[in-house]
């Protein structure tokens, strides 16, 4: 979860699927991904999988 120090404005919110939407790319097609985080595989429970980062 984000909080935002002020409103964000200048954009469209991004509309969710509603049950039963085929719309998206079905299986073998390409679709885009985006967020933040690693893509690396980690290990629950052990913290050398997921050092932390200063600065």
């Amino acid at each position: 979860m984000l909080t935002l120090d002020r409103p964000v404005t200048g954009i469209a919110p991004v509309t969710l699927l509603a049950p039963g939407d085929t719309s998206l790319p079905q299986a073998g097609g390409l679709t885009a991904f985006t967020g933040w985080g690693s893509v690396e595989s980690q290990r629950d429970g052990d913290p050398s999988s997921c050092p932390i980062r200063t600065g």
